[in-house]
């Protein structure tokens, strides 16, 4: 029990951890030979493309973790396999918890102190779509197991639902912000959003018992929030009745 309690701090830090502390091989060449000089903005533009790739080693660096870890908690298998049942109630509640999501992201970013033209800065700004959708995709299966994983265990150390969904959230977001580029951009605006965003799907995740539901919101949310922050970009660029 001990060694079960110590290790979920690991655990929880896994996802985050695996994107800051192995960076592209490109960054690892930079810092050793130039140690902490500016990258030239074209070597720079190179490192942000080879990355968004480098992004799906990482999480399958995360995913080894989650397999270690399911061996040496055999009985955290069964809890998820059973969080996977009944697929087709639990896709339109994912959808409705989407839709939900996706009226109080419009509502957070119309509030008059939301700095609208920040969102220009976002990583959804740029990429090209297909290596976006396939982020999605994948790394939710990823994060949404990393959660499942995290606060099944943290409440089987006797800890309950506000610690592990709120330590959960912290580390989605500073997962989020961690790797060239970050998923978030660094506004208090966004990282509050985030964090609001971990807090949601952790909660879904415990009232439904369900790992269906918020891969389901988590994937048509992030869909929607790129075309929003493209659009917004386009609009903020584009017309002089824009927000700021």
């Amino acid at each position: 029990m001990a060694l079960s309690s110590i290790l979920l701090v690991p655990l929880v830090l896994a996802y985050p951890l695996s994107i800051f502390l192995v960076p592209a091989p490109m960054a690892i060449k930079w810092i050793r030979t130039h140690g902490k000089a500016p990258m030239p903005d074209a070597m720079q533009a190179s490192l942000v493309e080879d990355s968004r790739l480098w992004y799906f080693a990482q999480l399958l660096i995360v995913a080894t973790i989650l397999f270690l870890w399911a061996i040496f908690k055999p009985s955290l298998l069964d809890q998820l396999l059973s969080a996977m049942t009944n697929p087709f109630r639990h896709s339109v509640e994912g959808i409705a918890a989407a839709a939900i999501l996706i009226l109080s992201r419009m509502a957070y970013i119309m509030q008059p102190n939301f700095r609208t033209s920040r969102l220009q800065e976002h990583s959804f700004a740029k990429g090209p779509l297909t290596i976006w959708l396939l982020t999605f995709v994948l790394a939710g299966v990823i994060e949404e197991v990393w959660r499942a994983c995290c606060i099944l265990s943290v409440q089987a150390g006797g800890l309950g639902n506000i610690i592990s969904v709120g330590g959960t959230s912290l580390s989605f977001v500073l997962a989020h912000m961690s790797g060239i580029p970050g998923r978030t951009v660094g506004i208090w605006e966004e990282l509050l959003w985030e964090l609001l965003f971990g807090i949601a799907l952790g909660t879904i995740f415990i009232q439904l018992n369900s790992l269906i539901a918020p891969y389901i919101a988590g994937l048509i949310f992030n869909i929607f929030n790129l075309c929003l922050i493209r659009w917004v970009g386009r609009r903020w660029t584009g017309g002089p009745d824009d927000k700021s």
